[in-house]
């Protein structure tokens, strides 16, 4: 894990997270997580997030693995981009909106859970399937 980079300025209305774990096989956990502020108060919210777990098929300047084309293999991604939260289950197509998986309500997901299903798969080897609890509307 690399160490972050922390800029101390003054308190953002908005800001990201963005979180990469290698492993020694080649591959990676990347997390990215977007907040904002609600106006005049002190808490936050969730507005965008990706979670990505797959092949490092790009590295940054540094070495560490980095976010490659939209068409590098991945094993599970569940993210916002491009509107609501979907589910990409080994490979990038199709994008599985929530009444095309049951089982799992997508939204719900946070980092560190997602973070521990991982390790829990390389571990164990169980699908994210049984590990998640859900099913796909292609009958996977």
């Amino acid at each position: 894990m690399r160490e972050p980079v922390w800029l101390v300025l003054h308190v953002p209305f908005s800001w990201t997270v963005n979180v990469v774990f290698e492993f020694d096989d080649n591959n990676y956990i990347q997390v990215w997580e977007s907040y904002d502020r609600f106006a005049k108060l002190q808490i936050c919210r969730r507005i965008q997030w990706s979670y990505h777990y797959g092949r490092v098929m790009a590295k940054d300047e540094l070495g560490y693995a980095t976010q490659g084309s939209p068409d590098d293999p991945l094993e599970i991604r569940i993210d916002t981009c491009g509107g609501e939260p979907h589910l990409h289950y080994r490979q990038r197509e199709p994008h599985y909106s929530q009444d095309q998986v049951r089982g799992l309500t997508i939204k719900s997901i946070e980092a560190i859970e997602f973070i521990k299903t991982v390790l829990k798969h390389r571990s164990t080897k169980k699908t994210f399937q049984k590990l998640m609890g859900f099913k796909l509307s292609n009958g996977e």
